[in-house]
């Protein structure tokens, strides 16, 4: 075609061949020399899937802390389904310590790769629902006018490259109370634990930033993708946990009523109905309870005080955020927060007779007198390394997170807001 190239000879020919694939290699070695790995995103609890109304490239993860759930945590690892309090101190080791957050419109960063060729279909299972785009946008944009008393979790993410549900949990779901009554069978099988699919450069670290529902709170933090068991694609979880007993075994209440909290943010008019749960260690039966209190909404009012013990959970958060940095928390009412968790830990424990005025709750308010003298006392505050190094709140949290939190395990569905899980 070039005459050039037929005046050349062989030798020039080989030359130039070797030439040409010397580039070849050099441009192909380049993308190469940080092949992409897949990571995941595991989320656990009632969460709603929607399309993240400001950016089409992302999703928005959407919960509501009802009254025996949250509040959420974000950490990292694959452990999702099996988290328990006492984790707290192994991140702490692990030099990340913040775990849990309040409600509020949170986003997770990080940069993707290109998703392979091969991408497995998606096989999400979640309730799907159609609302209007603009019901979104008001959920996740305007706190102060939709809903404004409700409280709210966001979480935006970019959009994976596929999913898949790990766990999955039967339900009742219809438009009536009596299409519930006359179902037969154990119900639909929906998704309660969705796993998200990405494929990133190695060493990519995700950021989390966000603010608390009631601004009193900002998050900055830096949450790297891990695995705990060997050959698990590295992980971060996002867990809405329920507590670990107090749901009434007849109609699952917990579930119900974290269904009806969604049903109504969404304005759905659905009603939900769930199996009853084995005594002994809270799995679901196949058997449902025909109680009308069981369709639709029912509320048991659990043991301890989950309210304050998440109450409790953000108070330390702030206190430690005023240990760390006194001079960017010097807003904080120091002596108000404490005499807060005194009496929250008072509502948590003196409910039940067995707790009141007992060794337990002495020795958490033992550490609330602690961090009375290490965040008030003048000489204390003064050597500020010491205040820094002093561990505040340690069995407390752990106590505390009991109530608070449980290991996740709430079978009400998670939620497709117009097939945003395919």
């Amino acid at each position: 075609m070039y005459e050039g190239w037929e005046e050349t000879t062989v030798t020039e020919k080989i030359h130039l061949r070797l030439i040409m694939l010397s580039f070849a290699l050099v441009f192909c070695a380049v993308p190469g020399l940080a092949q992409s790995q897949e990571v995941q995103v595991l989320v656990n609890g009632p969460w709603t899937f929607a399309q993240d109304p400001d950016d089409s490239s992302r999703v928005v993860l959407i919960a509501l802390p009802a009254d025996h759930h949250g509040p959420v945590l974000i950490f990292p690892g694959e452990d999702a389904s099996n988290y328990v309090p006492q984790a707290h101190s192994a991140h702490r080791a692990a030099g990340y310590t913040r775990p849990s957050y309040p409600a509020g419109r949170y986003a997770l960063e990080f940069s993707k790769a290109d998703c392979p060729a091969n991408t497995p279909p998606s096989d999400g299972g979640a309730l799907p629902i159609s609302v209007k785009p603009d019901l979104i946008k008001q959920i996740v944009n305007n706190r102060g006018s939709y809903h404004p008393n409700t409280s709210r979790y966001s979480v935006s993410l970019p959009a994976p490259c596929y999913y898949t549900h790990l766990n999955q949990s039967y339900s009742r779901i219809a438009s009536t109370p009596g299409a519930i009554a006359s179902m037969q069978g154990p119900g639909t099988l929906y998704t309660v634990l969705m796993v998200l699919h990405y494929f990133v450069k190695p060493t990519v670290r995700a950021n989390l930033t966000g603010e608390a529902y009631d601004e009193t709170m900002e998050y900055n933090d830096t949450i790297p993708f891990a695995a705990k068991t060997a050959g698990h694609a590295p992980a971060i979880s996002i867990v809405m946990p329920s507590p670990q007993s107090g749901s009434s075994t007849d109609c699952d209440s917990h579930s119900l009523e974290s269904f009806v909290a969604m049903n109504d943010l969404l304005r759905t008019d659905l009603y939900g109905q769930f199996p009853e749960l084995d005594k002994n260690n809270g799995h679901q039966l196949s058997t449902y309870n025909q109680d009308p209190k069981c369709i639709g909404h029912y509320l048991l009012d659990g043991a301890g005080d989950p309210e304050a013990a998440r109450d409790v959970l953000v108070r330390i958060a702030q206190l430690r955020s005023y240990q760390a940095n006194p001079g960017a928390w010097k807003w904080l009412p120091i002596e108000r927060v404490l005499d807060e968790i005194t009496a929250n830990l008072k509502a948590i424990y003196g409910r039940d007779k067995q707790f009141e005025d007992t060794k337990p709750l002495m020795e958490l308010l033992g550490e609330v007198k602690l961090a009375r003298k290490v965040l008030l006392d003048k000489n204390m505050t003064s050597a500020h390394d010491t205040m820094q190094r002093t561990p505040l709140f340690v069995r407390t949290e752990s106590e505390v997170s009991a109530t608070a939190v449980g290991t996740g395990d709430c079978h009400a569905p998670q939620v497709s807001i117009n097939r945003a899980v395919p």
